[in-house]
């Protein structure tokens, strides 16, 4: 706990479970670093290159990220909860089940990202967000569908079976989702 690796080569290192909360990895380089199931709350990775290293499952809950680069890196199911992201880049990066409650994504770039009906919880922040299809900004109600992110760029999710039932989609336009889809006879 608190380690400073700031400025570290740990390229390719295997620090599957590794409990590093609270340690400075500033300007760290773990591209292609193994992560899973990694403990770095509150740890401060502020400029570190993540480029395809693998995270999933790790608990990144306040952690410092600013300008973190996520390129193509893997993080299923991992906990950004109350984390400070503003202007990280997760271009083509794997979000799917990511936990964001009260992150603060503005700034950051999620080109080409497949967000698979992604759901934002109160609190997150998203300003001036690059989203697939450009500039975002949400209202913070308590359970949103991104239905804005379903747009040029971004893989279509399949809904047929998704239980909307707590979403608030008013206002939506999801006529581009079925043409995109190939079912609009027009």
């Amino acid at each position: 706990r608190g380690v400073d690796f700031q400025g570290a080569n740990l390229a390719g290192a295997d620090l599957t479970g590794a409990s590093l909360g609270d340690a400075n990895l500033t300007a760290a380089d773990l591209g292609c670093a193994q992560l899973r199931r990694a403990s770095l709350a509150r740890a401060n990775l502020t400029a570190a290159d993540l480029t395809e290293a693998n995270l999933e499952g790790a608990n990144l809950q306040r952690a410092i990220l600013l300008k973190a680069n996520f390129t193509r890196t893997q993080l299923p199911l991992a906990d950004f909860t109350d984390a400070l992201l503003q202007s990280a880049n997760f271009t083509d990066a794997n979000l799917a089940e990511v936990a964001w409650n009260g992150a603060d994504l503005s700034g950051a770039i999620f080109s080409g990202t497949d967000f698979l009906a992604w759901i934002v919880p109160a609190g997150t922040r998203f300003n001036e967000t690059v989203m697939p299809d450009g500039t975002l900004r949400t209202d913070a109600a308590k359970w949103r569908l991104m239905v804005e992110i379903i747009t040029v760029g971004a893989n279509v999710p399949n809904l047929e079976t998704a239980d909307l039932s707590e979403m608030d989609l008013r206002g939506a336009d999801l006529r581009e989702l079925r043409r995109r889809r190939g079912r609009d006879p027009r």
